[in-house]
This record gives structure tokens, sequence and C-alpha cells, in this order.
């Protein structure tokens, strides 16, 4: 049986930590997880461990792709076109920053499409970007004992929020540049 909940329009629909990972091309994809999605029961990961990431149990990672930037004095403005990314869900829980693929195992469960060109807005200090992710696909999985299906739950997709920090991460061999965000969806309704 499928969890048909109605989600309401302006409402959280969840919350993910992540990070975004550039390689000497220029090309960039990010990756991470959802400490919680609304209308799935919890806990979903545990807040305690000392990588957190290592026990989530919804994770996504992004298609690859390359940002035009635009500089205005101190601000910059990045500009992605339209792109795809997978959430997936990991019975066995395994996500790792230093291992950003590890955020791709598991079964995918939805495919989302960011809508339109997206421009994210950023100073030595730190950046934001919103961006509205539209549902191109989902399967129905099992979690704590019910049936879910990410169509019931955000059927006409979401708006997200995300934070970034200004200070790089270490690098790692393949992505000389890593970043971290955090970020907010609301319901689309």
């Amino acid at each position: 049986m499928t969890n048909h909940t109605n989600p309401i329009s302006g409402r959280v629909a969840w919350y993910v930590a992540a990070r975004l990972y550039g390689d000497a091309s220029g090309a960039a994809f990010d990756a991470g997880y959802f400490p919680e999605i609304k209308g799935v029961p919890g806990p979903q990961f545990d807040p305690t461990a000392s990588k957190p990431e290592s026990t989530a149990h919804f994770t996504f990672s992004a298609a690859s792709f390359k940002d035009v930037v635009v500089q205005n004095g101190d601000m910059s403005m990045s500009i992605s076109q339209p792109g795809d990314w997978s959430l997936y869900f990991q019975e066995i829980p395994c996500g790792d920053f230093d291992d950003p693929p590890s955020f791709a195992k598991g079964r995918k469960i939805a495919t989302w499409r960011r809508h339109g060109l997206t421009a994210g807005m950023g100073t030595s200090h730190g950046a934001m970007t919103i961006l509205t992710f539209d549902l191109v696909e989902s399967e129905t999985f099992h979690f704590k004992g019910r049936d879910y299906n990410l169509r019931d739950l955000f059927p006409q997709g979401v708006t997200q929020y995300c934070f970034a920090g200004g200070d790089a991460q270490p690098a790692l061999p393949d992505y000389p540049k890593v970043s971290c965000f955090a970020g907010t969806a609301v319901v689309v309704g």
C-alpha cells in the first residue's frame, strides 16, 4: 500500500546536507544526504554519529554540470542550465563525503530536474541559490514497514533554498574544489 499523504503547498518538504565537488576541467556535481524527508517516518539518519552522512538512508547525487560565472563587483552569479539529480534509498547506509560516488549507491527511487536556468549568488563569505525541481520519475520504496512514493508526497515538485559557506573544504584526488552547503525545500503546489 502506497502512502498517499497530501503535501501542503509552502510547507517544508525536506532538509539536505551536501557538498559541491569541482574537477580540474571546471565541471562540478553535488552529492549528499537528507536528514529528513517529510511524510517518511524517522529517524532517517543518526545525528550523533561522527560521520552522520554514513548513517543516512536517503542520499543523492547530481549529474555533472558547468556553471557560467558572471562577476558584479564583489558579488558573483553562477548560472546553471537545467540538469538532473537522483535520490537513492540506502537500506544499508554508506554515504561518505570523502567518497562522493558513495551517495549514488543503493536503490534509485527518484530523478529530479532543475527547472529552467538556475542562478546562485555569492560573495567571499558564502552563497545562496534558490532552485525549483520537477519530479521526472519515481519508484515506490519500502521503509519502516510501509510503502512510499515521492510522487505521492511532492507531485508538483519542490523549491529548495541552499546556503553555502565561504570556506573551501580539503581537496580530494579527483576534485580540487570542494565546498559545503545545506538546503531546505518547500512543497510546490
